[in-house]
């Protein structure tokens, strides 16, 4: 009796037992999002699919007894086909792990795997629904083209009946076959490869790839819970067994096992404000509803004869005090949501912690797996193959073990369930004898419930009259009878690991279906072109069908043209009754078109008062001059111009203005396409469109001067006043047949080709010293072309009248088109070369 009434020794805490924590740590972030900006975009190696379609079409037509599938290859054998599916998912995991090391991310592999198995699954779905929809068609076929009755195509309704029946058979035998071909795969050929490339630290175990759950459309599969993991779940609200409460009480074993960390204590006082706050909202709400209830008689009385002032002046207090009591009830609910809110928190947070440690296996194996521990040390003992030391460890680790396994057990039957853990764990090998016509569950009551069993015999009747044999269950459930507690917990244990394994692959299931959520494999070819020039596209592709990028655009510069006067023209020309369009189109948007090619320019977009043209750089190129060549095709440009308004002034026509920028992006530019029309996107497009432009002001004052050059930029408002983020955005511009290039451009044509730097002064707005950059580009022709680069800076002016207030530090370029420049630098560089060669003929 005293033995009884003993106090027990507490149990250790989990801090203590050194668990390891199951994590893994898995997103696919620094992949890029595809042309829908959530998900990756994904092509899949037309290869592979050929391969994977090829076996899901046999082993379908194979478990659905139905040879005649459309586009089923009866010349090629299953192993055959097997084969070439191992070989093209070989290849096409070894390439992407050779590209993800190139690249240097290994979410790359990681996509792979996950686009993999989701087009898989996909393409079970496609097959399955083309063999339902290829028998329906054949029943039509029959009727209408040769007059068959229902009764004569039975046949074949009943084959679609039966297939659909076993649409979830058929999923786990085809998509487990595969996986299971993926898995060797893995184990045989790329384990020791992605190993060699990333090391362990960047492995991820194969049971997320190679989950059993992945087989299965629904993770409560009955067969495939006792198949993989031998165990029964309960799936009705009221049994204990279901797999929402076992998680529960496992986790509140766990949490008591933890109790006194400061884990466990940040959670039970989140969770001990609530019942107070409940209390009192509850009795706040109390007071309101007496309030209310007082306020309606007061109301009630108001209608009555004899209704007094006093009692007007009660019900002004009473409405008072309910308004009160509604705040203050406001309040505390906010409050409680809060707190509820903070307290789900931090559970969920905990909760997270458990999830880990649950799913490492092993911590279930080194908390309560007594037995292998007991075995091991009289192994260790009698073979003396360890030292004292270790054995005394060994000893107290199995002290340690029979508490927490009594503990565990404790909790298990207090709940209810250690009868039905014993029962499931034994009946599970006999249960394909009985089920179907039962289900799992009734042959487990045949054991547990023994005034039920004839009912269960009954049923089994119904089917298998005369034909039941009862002798495996009444065996089973002697058996179960005879078993002593020392079995019963070995009995617990084994459900512990196995449920275990199952809220593992069940976890890991869950993030591979986010995951497989983030992929999006492509399938029609717009979209393919779209996502491909926008360099979002994952090609998951054997090695022979990838096409390097080369010839992809690396970088590229936006030319936009300004056009002024285009509106009086036609205006004028319709007045005299002449056509506008053909006078544009032969004189102006024809001969530039001409002269692109020379270029390499694209047209971009072009209209009456604006011509957008684009300059692409490639991946590959040896030379680059795509700076030099937009430079040279405005001066081209305005050369037309020139040509252009000669013709209008002869003819009495108004004449066009042009104002030019051009600006040079280090980048790829986007794409959308509306219809057949490619859209460009580039913020080179915006800045160009700032370059081109003229400030009204500025053209009044300036109109009038015979100015040397075309281009001037003004600043007219202090520097902290500046755009920040875009400083030109802030500055005015003087662009009359001016060609303005970006900063960036010029940095980028100093790397085209070699610059010769002068210095002049030329009287212009203001006493200024200008640099000029001289030099030489080829165009796609051979020949070469001049350029002159100004350099100048920006004037800080009064944006009233545009008076001198002083230099600023930028400064701007413009690509100088003035004859007399020319000749000027063309003299200055003749006559250093004839000073070198006067050198040379004296030396």
């Amino acid at each position: 009796m005293l033995n009884f009434f003993k106090k027990q020794k507490p149990l250790p805490n989990l801090r203590t037992l050194n668990l390891e924590d199951y994590s893994i740590e898995i997103s696919m972030d620094q992949l890029i999002p595809g042309v829908d900006n959530v998900r990756h975009d994904v092509l899949i190696s037309p290869g592979f699919h050929e391969a994977t379609t090829m076996i899901v079409k046999r082993i379908l037509a194979d478990k659905a007894d139905y040879s005649d599938m459309p586009g089923l290859d009866n010349q090629v054998s299953k192993e055959e086909q097997k084969e070439a599916f191992r070989q093209s998912y070989a290849e096409v995991m070894k390439n992407m792990l050779n590209r993800a090391n190139t690249e240097h991310n290994f979410e790359i592999y990681l996509l792979a795997n996950v686009s993999i198995l989701k087009f898989i699954i996909q393409e079970f779905q496609n097959q399955f629904s083309g063999l339902i929809a290829h028998l329906k068609d054949s029943i039509k076929y029959l009727e209408t083209k040769h007059g068959y009755t229902p009764k004569s195509t039975y046949g074949l309704t009943q084959k679609i009946g039966d297939i659909q029946k076993s649409k979830r058979v058929l999923y786990k035998d085809i998509i487990g076959e595969l996986i299971d071909s993926m898995q060797r795969i893995h184990k045989t050929d790329l384990i020791k490869m992605l190993e060699s490339l990333f090391g362990e630290h960047e492995s991820i175990p194969a049971e997320f790839f190679f989950n059993p759950l992945l087989q299965t459309e629904e993770v409560h599969n009955e067969r495939l819970l006792m198949d993989q993991y031998n165990i029964i779940l309960g799936d009705r609200a009221e049994d204990p067994d279901k797999y929402e409460s076992l998680v529960s009480l496992i986790f509140d074993i766990f949490c008591e096992l933890d109790s006194g960390s400061k884990e466990v204590k940040a959670v039970e006082e989140k969770q001990s404000i609530i019942p107070l706050m409940e209390r009192n909202l509850g009795e706040l709400t109390n007071q309101m509803d007496l309030l209310l209830k007082s306020k309606e008689k007061q109301e009630n009385a108001k209608k009555g004869f004899l209704f007094k002032k006093k009692k007007e002046a009660n019900l002004e207090s009473l409405t008072k005090r309910i308004q009160e009591l509604d705040n203050r009830i406001a309040i505390s609910k906010t409050k409680y949501q809060n707190t509820l809110s903070a307290a789900s928190a931090v559970q969920n947070e905990y909760n997270k912690q458990m999830e880990k440690w649950i799913c490492h296996i092993e911590n279930i194996r080194n908390l309560f797996d007594v037995f292998r521990s007991e075995e091991y040390y009289l192994d260790a003992k009698r073979k003396k193959s360890a030292s004292k030391e270790a054995l005394l460890l060994k000893k107290n680790q199995i002290k340690l073990q029979h508490k927490l396994l009594d503990f565990l057990y404790r909790k298990f039957d207090k709940a209810g369930l250690v009868n039905h853990i014993v029962t499931s764990n034994k009946i599970i090998p006999i249960i394909p004898k009985y089920a179907p016509p039962l289900n799992p569950r009734q042959v487990i009551n045949f054991v547990l419930d023994s005034k039920g069993r004839k009912k269960t015999v009954e049923q089994l009747e119904r089917f298998h009259p005369g034909k039941v044999n009862l002798e495996p269950l009444n065996i089973k459930v002697k058996e179960i009878k005879s078993l002593n507690k020392k079995a019963k917990k070995q009995c617990l244990l084994n459900f512990m690991i196995d449920f275990a394994t199952y809220f593992r692959d069940r976890k890991n299931y869950e993030n591979m279906i986010n995951l497989m959520g983030q992929v999006n494999l492509l399938k029609k070819q717009e979209f393919i072109e779209l996502s491909k020039i926008n360099k979002t596209l994952y090609e998951i592709f054997l090695p022979d069908e990838e096409k390097r990028e080369e010839g992809g655009i690396s970088s590229h510069v936006v030319l936009k043209a300004d056009v002024r006067g285009s509106t009086k023209i036609t205006v004028t020309m319709n007045e005299r009754g002449l056509n506008p369009a053909s006078h544009f189109s032969m004189n102006f948007f024809l001969p530039i078109s001409e002269i692109l090619p020379l270029y390499d320019a694209t047209k971009i977009f072009v209209e009456g008062d604006a011509y957008i043209l684009s300059i692409f750089e490639k991946q590959g190129s040896k030379k680059l001059y795509s700076v030099a060549r937009a430079c040279g095709l405005a001066q081209h440009m305005l050369r037309i111009i020139r040509h252009y308004n000669e013709e209008c002034i002869q003819n009495k026509l108004p004449i066009l203005e042009l104002g030019i920028g051009i600006c040079f992006r280090d980048s790829s530019p986007m794409f959308l396409f509306d219809g057949d029309n490619r859209i460009m996107i580039s913020p080179a497009l915006n800045h160009s469109d700032r370059l081109s432009g003229c400030s009204r002001d500025a053209r009044k004052i300036f109109a009038d001067k015979n100015l040397p050059f075309n281009l001037y930029v003004f600043q007219t408002v202090p520097d902290e006043d500046l755009e920040q983020e875009d400083p030109d955005k802030s500055l005015m511009r003087y662009n009359v047949n001016g060609i303005q290039l970006s900063e960036d451009g010029f940095v980028k044509l100093s790397n085209e080709i070699s610059l010769r730097c002068f210095e002049l002064v030329i009287p212009s707005l203001w006493k200024e010293k200008t640099w000029i950059h001289a030099g030489r580009f080829p165009t796609l022709s051979g020949s070469y072309q001049n350029l002159l680069i100004r350099e100048s800076r920006v004037a800080r002016v009064d944006p009233s009248d545009f008076h001198f207030i002083q230099w600023t530090s930028r400064r701007f370029f413009e690509v100088c088109t003035n004859p007399k420049i020319s000749q000027i630098i063309e003299k200055m560089i003749n006559g250093n070369n004839d000073n070198k060669k006067d050198e040379n003929d004296t030396a």
